[in-house]
């Protein structure tokens, strides 16, 4: 699971020019690893709220649709 809420949020730590935070996640089987770093405490308070909620975001989406995927034969 950590590995497709990596994939999922990958996109939102590629690092743009003016931003003052940068975020890493990895994968170590079931756990999820983010590094953030920040220029300031504001721009941490603000990357870790950001990268919790899409983490957050990630597993409920997971949740919902889990069960299609356990019922399923193949």
């Amino acid at each position: 699971m950590a590995k497709t809420i990596v994939s999922s949020v990958a996109p939102e730590t590629q690092h743009t020019p003016g931003y003052r935070s940068s975020t890493r996640l990895d994968a170590r089987g079931r756990v999820l690893i983010m590094h953030i770093q920040a220029q300031d405490l504001v721009a941490l308070r603000a990357a870790s709220n950001s990268f919790l909620r899409f983490v957050s975001a990630s597993l409920r989406a997971i949740e919902v649709v889990a069960p299609f995927y356990r019922t399923r034969r193949v």
